[in-house]
């Protein structure tokens, strides 16, 4: 008898568990787009060695909208599992997909942080995101790497990314038709029927009255109405383009040898498109340029081309190689024009400090400054031998 209970509560639970991921199952959203009410899990595997206090930025460009960017710092220690915090106060240009809570970093030796991990969703308002057409990169102070996309599929080595949909995606509910109304028909009133009109009555005559004599009224002199000059009406304010510049770079002293990596973005915060941007950059010669993303290069000479909506961004990243031990200053000129072909111009300058390549000091080796000393002792004393043997 315990045997058969056994039997039927084993039977039991496994028919509980089958049923349970049958709903699972059915609950599951396959499909590869991230639509309202889901989120998406997203793993990076690290391209390169990211090791204590390092600067790391990842970059996710969705088919539509702006670029998110991601920047962080690893902190001064690195364990299995730590949160990597926000160090900057920049505004971020809004995309069509945001940060859905913490930036998760993992390690598995305790010294290189691998893997990190974060969570999107969907900004207010925008339209679903196929996370199969989405880009990320990644640049930290060793290069600029645009990860491969694995899908839902394990990631296999460095420098991949994958991600993981779940949730429930909120369905857009179907207006209800409007009723049209039915018209009241228009009551008319029945028409009166007409009084029958009484014969005359013979009337007496009357006696006259005396009509008094009115007195004529005086009327009151009007006094004169005050003129209240009309407001002038106040000018509607006129929109107008507006671009800021403004760089990062993840070295402040790099030094002559070495490279450094400097962003520069363009914002545009008036209240109309900036149109025809024309951004020209010129390099000294003290700097090598290994690579420009965002822009074109024709010897020391960037320029780049475009319009800015209302809010927008336009990142442009240069890797540079110090050539020479000198602080150097790189101007950045860019013009543009409203809807209306009004131009505008506006500037800034690109600072790169270098320090000179530090050279190992000379060490003496330990003795040899006695050794020195009494060979110095000796020739004097040789000297003075010398002199008083002279005639």
């Amino acid at each position: 008898m315990v045997f058969m209970n056994m039997k039927i509560i084993t039977f039991g639970l496994i028919a509980v568990l089958l049923l349970s991921g049958i709903v699972d199952m059915a609950s599951a959203d396959t499909d590869t787009l991230l639509e309202h009410g889901e989120k998406a899990i997203i793993r990076v595997s690290v391209p390169s060695d990211l090791s204590v206090n390092k600067m790391f930025l990842i970059e996710i460009k969705p088919p539509i909208e702006s670029i998110l960017e991601i920047e962080r710092r690893t902190p001064a220690a690195i364990y299995s599992t730590v949160i990597l915090h926000s160090f900057t106060d920049v505004e971020q240009v809004t995309s069509s997909v945001e940060l859905a809570g913490d930036v998760i970093g993992h390690s598995a030796d305790g010294e290189y942080m691998t893997d990190i991990e974060f969570y999107l969703e969907l900004t207010a308002g925008a339209e679903p995101v196929n996370l199969d057409e989405m880009t990320l990169t990644y640049m930290d102070e060793e290069g600029y790497v645009e990860l491969t996309p694995m899908g839902d599929k394990p990631l296999e080595g460095r420098g991949q990314w994958n991600y993981y949909i779940f949730g429930e995606a909120i369905q857009t509910p179907t207006p209800m038709p409007i009723a049209t109304p039915t018209p009241i028909p228009y009551y008319y009133p029945p028409t009166p029927t007409p009084t029958p009109t009484p014969p005359p009555i013979a009337m007496s005559t009357p006696t006259p009255v005396v009509t008094p004599t009115v007195p004529p009224t005086v009327k009151p002199t009007p006094s004169p109405t005050p003129y209240i000059p009309a407001p002038t009406p106040t000018k509607a304010p006129i929109g107008k383009p507006q671009l800021t510049i403004s760089q990062t770079t993840l070295r402040e002293e790099p030094e002559v040898g070495e490279d450094v990596l400097i962003t520069v973005t363009i914002s545009n915060t008036g209240n109309e498109i900036a149109k025809n941007i024309n951004l020209r950059e010129h390099i000294p010669s003290s700097v090598s340029i290994n690579f420009i993303d965002g822009a074109n290069s024709a010897g020391n000479l960037i320029t780049w081309n475009g319009d800015l909506y209302v809010g927008q961004t336009y990142s442009i990243m240069h890797s540079f190689r110090i050539l020479e031990e000198k602080n150097r200053a790189v101007p950045v000129k860019v013009t543009y024009e409203d809807e209306n072909g009004k131009k505008y111009e506006t500037s800034a300058t690109i600072y790169i400090s270098a320090k000179a390549e530090e050279i190992p000091a000379t060490t003496l080796i330990p003795g040899f400054e006695a050794v020195f000393a009494i060979a110095g002792l000796l020739a004097v004393a040789y000297l003075i031998r010398i002199i008083r043997r002279s005639p």
